[in-house]
């Protein structure tokens, strides 16, 4: 059997109807879900360099941890500092040029404050403590307002309201009585700015415990009021959401020195 071709012989304005009509039906099938566009790659996940060097944390990191723990020679058994004593107290001292520097040789600060001035500072910082948050005075003016009230044994009687005097009735020394009136309500009842909200220190970090599925012991982290968390080795471990999850795959913020 022998094989034949068959050609087919097309003008040019039929073959760009043709192509034409190829591109519409191809805009079409997108349109309509027919045919998928490209996805966007996923994105890679970094990993972690097991045998990078650890970075050493700062000169502040080494002074703050200090600082905790000769607060934590003041306090009470099972008791912590207050959670802005440690910043606080290690601000002063940064201040007054105790901060000093950390000696890897011998894994100490050196020229840096001393017990006993560690001590001194936290007893002024006592003595002028951080006052008590808005939010917990608006939850006790709340509650008093929610309080009832003793009732009144005997019934008043309704006020009687006295009708307004057009001001065409009054008098000039009336009229301007009750101009300084009007001035006084508005400004009462002009808006306050709000004031701004105290700044979270990012560098005070806080240890905690976090369980984690299939280990037995809870991993030893250090966590900020931010939800940075960082290991006991002080290196970027994630970020915590309010939810209690942790985002190891979060970047480590710019303003955070470690």
């Amino acid at each position: 059997m022998s094989s034949s071709s068959i050609i087919i012989q097309v003008s040019t304005e039929q073959l760009k109807a043709l192509i034409e009509q190829g591109v519409r039906a191809a805009l079409q099938g997108i349109s309509e879900g027919k045919m998928p566009l490209s996805e966007k790659a996923p994105r890679a996940k970094k990993e972690k360099d097991l045998n990078a060097p650890k970075k050493e944390p700062s000169d502040w990191i080494h002074f703050t941890s200090a600082v905790r723990k000769g607060l934590e020679t003041e306090m009470e058994e099972g008791k912590k500092p207050h959670p802005k004593a440690v910043t606080q107290v290690a601000s002063a001292l940064k201040t007054a040029g105790l901060q000093g520097k950390w000696d890897s040789e011998q894994s100490k600060m050196v020229d840096s404050a001393s017990s006993a001035q560690i001590s001194a500072a936290y007893k002024a910082w006592l003595a002028d403590p951080p006052a008590i948050s808005k939010m917990v005075e608006q939850g006790k003016d709340k509650a008093s307002k929610k309080s009832p009230s003793a009732p009144s044994a005997v019934a008043e009687p309704p006020a009687k309201k006295r009708g307004r005097k057009a001001k065409a009735d009054m008098t000039p020394e009336e009229l301007a009585e009750h101009e300084r009136k009007v001035k006084e309500k508005k400004a009462v009842a002009a808006p306050k700015p709000a004031p701004e909200p105290e700044a979270a220190d990012v560098m005070d970090f806080e240890p905690f415990d976090f369980s984690v599925k299939g280990l037995k012991q809870p991993l030893k982290l250090l966590k900020n009021d931010r939800g940075d968390v960082l290991t006991e080795d002080m290196e970027w471990y994630g970020h915590m959401s309010v939810d209690g999850k942790i985002d190891t795959d979060a970047e480590k913020p710019e303003d955070l020195d470690v």
